[in-house]
């Protein structure tokens, strides 16, 4: 400001208030070597300099984020999922025949961050819609009769409730990517109940759902919320299947072809202490 510092912190030339050409020297520049080149100054600007060096290029990822954190973390998604592959090896049973896409309205995850990147957790998953394309189930629904009351409903859901693994990749920023891996146990329900007959039918087949193979991304608005998408396809495998007519057991017992079924689910989380 009208005074050119050489590199040691003091005035150049034969002035100590020599002016930069065309422009006049302030009052607070006419200060000589007792302030602007006084030792103790000049450290403590260094000092500051080098302080800002480490914070802004020497630290990135706390640059960028709030940095890691430990301990306690909860997680609260929405979404939709899809079915896919086949409920059993009989001819025709495809997870899409018994269950249509479903609203995912609870996806609850409980842990904690056992490291910095590492969390571990339990979850529970509740995906509700309604009957699938299989043409009997269908017929089976249909209500038909001309009157404006609905005398039959149908309905399905599903149910995951098991344990998982995240690994974040950036977990001390602003925005941390993850992949996560998940075993659970595997329920498919449906129901259907005639009123005019006096009927209700429910079947409901359980298994496990040996990987969830999951990627998501987690903006972190501070250290205690986030929100982000994630996308999920669980891998699973119905084992045993139970059918009730007006709560009585028609069926119950393992089901001898099995096969592989998937849910690919797209979920909106909100996260507690990302």
């Amino acid at each position: 400001m009208g005074v050119e510092i050489g590199s040691r912190g003091v005035p150049t030339g034969a002035s100590d208030v020599e002016p930069t050409v065309g422009v006049p020297t302030p009052p607070s520049a006419i200060v000589g070597h007792n302030a602007l080149a006084s030792p103790r100054i000049i450290g403590a600007m260094r000092a500051g300099f080098a302080a800002a060096f480490v914070l802004l290029v020497g630290s990135p990822a706390h640059a960028d984020g709030p940095g890691p954190r430990r301990g306690f973390q909860m997680h609260y998604g929405v979404g939709v999922a899809v079915p896919a592959g086949n409920a059993s090896g009989a001819r025709g049973d495809t997870l899409g025949a018994r269950y249509a896409w479903q609203v995912v309205p609870l996806d609850l995850g409980l842990g904690a961050k056992v490291s910095d990147d590492l969390y571990v957790g339990g979850v529970l998953r509740v995906g509700v819609g309604a009957e699938g394309s299989d043409t009997r189930v269908e017929r089976a629904c249909e209500d038909d009769d001309g009157t404006i009351d609905n005398e039959i409903a149908c309905s399905a859901a599903s149910y995951q409730v098991g344990v998982e693994l995240r690994y974040g990749l950036g977990s001390a920023d602003q925005v941390n990517p993850w992949i996560g891996y998940g075993i659970a146990a595997d329920f498919g329900h449906q129901s259907i109940h005639d009123r005019v007959r006096a009927r209700r039918e429910t079947t409901t087949a359980r298994g496990v759902e040996w990987a969830r193979l999951a990627v998501g991304l987690d903006h972190r608005m501070g250290r205690v919320g986030g929100l982000g998408p994630a996308l999920a396809v669980g891998l699973g495998q119905y084992t045993h299947s139970r059918t009730e007519v007006n709560g009585e057991p028609v069926f119950d017992g393992p089901i001898e072809q099995t096969a592989l079924h998937a849910w690919i689910t797209l979920t909106v989380r909100m996260v507690l202490f990302p």
